[in-house]
């Protein structure tokens, strides 16, 4: 089969049509005080025996909290320490974002600094571009003015891209006023507007699929990793394979209580 290409500002960009990625999140411990999420290694070993391209956290790393709650910034950074290290031990390509968990007196400066990446950031593989898009400090508004600035334009620069997905870590139908759509209608447009197709969050527990105007919206949400009753009932990954404009979603359990 002759190869497809897209017309792009530098050439002909020829179109990625499969890739293979997992997502995975909410692993912070149970304190911010002493130890660390004991099943996280073994859950990062099971993704890696999966041999993804790409690998992206969707936030919820770390216990934070604020100086007021009796949270301390070291007790953070040893968090971060111990997280970051051990995400070093994917041979994937790996990505994360901050989750509500994450801040420390309401900032994710500290997670940021051991990141190592903005707030938001973007990436692609071949002709295929990932939208990582901050919205963990955000309240009453779906995402801030100046991360919706940040999107308009890293949107507008991906206009030839294949496929376009969003990452983010706020799950949709938040609260008690939630929306028709899953998202806010400002950005349920932005997202028409520039063609994306997909729409994946990870804060919550569960898995769920919403489809509105032809744009897939999936919570991927993760649990399980401390309590063993809950490690029965819900999924510690996801491994999604992009094949041909067709997007295969696999739950996968780790079943911890064997590995105490």
């Amino acid at each position: 089969m002759a190869a497809v290409f897209l017309q792009g500002c530098a050439g002909e960009i020829p179109v990625t049509r499969t890739v293979r990625f997992a997502v995975f999140g909410n692993t912070a411990p149970p304190s911010p005080f002493s130890g660390f999420t004991e099943s996280l290694d073994t859950v990062i070993e099971e993704i890696e025996s999966e041999k993804p391209a790409i690998v992206i956290h969707t936030g919820n790393a770390v216990y934070g909290g604020s100086d007021e709650e009796g949270i301390y910034e070291n007790d953070v950074r040893r968090q971060c320490r111990i997280f970051f290290s051990s995400m070093r031990n994917f041979h994937s390509a790996c990505y994360t974002i901050p989750g509500e968990k994450d801040l420390f007196n309401g900032s994710s400066e500290i997670y940021r600094e051991y990141s190592g990446r903005g707030a938001s950031f973007s990436f692609n593989y071949g002709s295929i571009h990932f939208t990582v898009v901050d919205t963990s400090g955000t309240e009453e508004s779906f995402a801030e003015s100046r991360q919706m600035d940040w999107l308009r334009k890293d949107l507008e620069g991906c206009r030839k891209s294949s496929t376009v997905f969003i990452i983010m870590n706020r799950p949709f139908n938040k609260g008690r006023r939630s929306r028709t759509l899953p998202v806010p209608d400002e950005l349920h447009n932005e997202f028409m507007k520039y063609n994306v197709k997909y729409v994946i969050s990870g804060e919550g527990k569960r898995y769920s699929l919403s489809v509105f105007d032809s744009i897939k919206y999936i919570s991927a949400g993760c649990a399980g990793y401390i309590d063993m009753k809950e490690n029965r009932r819900t999924s510690q990954y996801y491994l999604f394979t992009y094949a041909n404009g067709e997007l295969d979603v696999r739950p996968v359990r780790v079943d911890l209580r064997k590995r105490g």
